[in-house]
């Protein structure tokens, strides 16, 4: 199964609800197992659903435009009931052999069964569900479904009570399956890779941008999605989220900062890699192995009930008591998946339980003024007895070029 049966099935359990509706482009990702296009070519108003039941958790109900249908046809989840809607045209001379998917697909695109709008094609895949059953309650992904949407198609529905439950999502997608860490493994390698690769070809007087096109080239060719590329040189890093530019070149002495993300198969990695062009000063490799002892720190420290406040404190005192003592910091990681930033956070403030299963994205980057920047950055996987990096060279010791 693509998505964490249990948790989904305490969703349904805890909150007493007949039906659920994801309705942002992740939730349609997690349960669907694709990303509906209609999400990213309209993405404020295009509309795709996906609905379950409670007497049939594991099977996912989908209603999407039938001009991407066609997307179905990819899931890797149980798929129920599809109903599309809008107009769209396949057309077929009844001569050509069709082959199985594309059976399914002419099933999917007939336009007499189409519904004009998204909202109606719920409420019919809601009936359909219910199957003459009274309806009670249903909770509802409010973080995807515009107010007026809501309003229509809470209308169809007198009596029944409806429940907000984009946070209950988010609790079910903390905990990645099996499935989810390969990907999520990937996406991290992937990232990795193209960092060694970029890397590779730098030499004095290589600008950012072309560090940056050896990047995204090297994602590409890997079939992963460059996306929030952040790659500075030298002191230019304390403003890390400026686009890059051919002006701005590696010199002896800088540093080259990535804090690079890469999305593979829908699922985020953030890594954060540095490395010394040609020399590197004591104090600054003083500086990088306090921050390097509080990842390895976090890395040892992190297990199922301890909270993102505990983390975050372990990792600071350990890079004051490294030498690091001036060393401030808002938080030291989050959790990544679906989205670059999931909880928990770790953070002074965030009382979240650490569980197992959760794949938290473990950073202690330093910037300065007149310097630039120190980062490490690496994605863990939480297990009952002992973490994993996800990354195959994880927490690196500086490197100089």
């Amino acid at each position: 199964m693509s998505f964490n049966y249990e948790k989904l099935s305490s969703l349904f359990k805890n909150n007493d609800l007949d039906m659920i509706i994801g309705s942002t482009k992740e939730n349609c990702r997690y349960f669907g197992g694709f990303t509906p296009v209609v999400k990213t070519l309209n993405p404020y108003f295009g509309q795709s659903y996906v609905v379950l039941h409670k007497d049939e958790p594991e099977k996912v109900n989908i209603v999407h435009s039938i001009g991407e249908i066609d997307q179905v046809l990819d899931s890797f989840s149980n798929i129920g009931h599809v109903q599309p809607y809008g107009l769209f045209y396949r057309e077929y001379d009844g001569k050509s052999g069709l082959t199985q998917d594309e059976i399914v697909l002419m099933e999917y695109s007939t336009v007499p069964k189409t519904i004009i709008s998204a909202t109606e094609a719920l409420a019919i895949l809601i009936k359909k569900l219910a199957n003459g059953k009274n309806i009670n309650k249903i909770g509802y992904d409010e973080d995807g479904l515009q107010s007026d949407i809501f309003v229509n198609i809470k209308s169809e529905f007198p009596g029944v009570f409806w429940e907000k439950i984009s946070s209950g999502f988010r609790k079910v997608r903390h905990f990645k399956t099996k499935n989810e860490i390969e990907l999520l493994s990937l996406s991290a390698r992937i990232n990795e890779s193209a960092i060694h690769h970029a890397v590779s070809n730098v030499t004095d007087g290589t600008s950012e941008l072309d560090v940056a096109k050896w990047f995204n080239q090297s994602l590409v060719s890997q079939e992963a999605l460059p996306s929030l590329t952040m790659i500075k040189a030298g002191r230019h890093a304390v403003g890390g989220q400026r686009k890059q530019k051919e002006n701005l070149t590696l010199r002896s002495g800088d540093i080259l900062w990535f804090d690079s993300d890469a999305v593979y198969e829908g699922y985020w990695s953030d890594i954060a890699r540095v490395y010394a062009i040609e020399k590197v000063s004591p104090e600054i490799l003083r500086r990088y192995e306090a921050l390097r002892n509080g990842m390895l720190a976090a890395y040892s420290f992190i297990r199922p009930g301890v909270t993102g406040k505990q983390v975050f404190e372990h990792v600071m005192e350990t890079v004051h008591k490294s030498g690091f003592r001036e060393y401030r910091r808002h938080h030291v990681g989050h959790g990544i998946g679906l989205e670059p930033y999931e909880h928990p956070i770790l953070s002074p403030h965030d009382n979240t339980i650490i569980e197992e299963g959760m794949v938290l994205s473990v950073e202690t980057p330093y910037y300065e003024f007149g310097f630039g920047a120190l980062h490490i950055e690496d994605p863990l996987i939480v297990g009952e007895n002992g973490n994993e990096f996800l990354t195959a060279f994880p927490v690196p010791e500086l490197k100089i070029l």
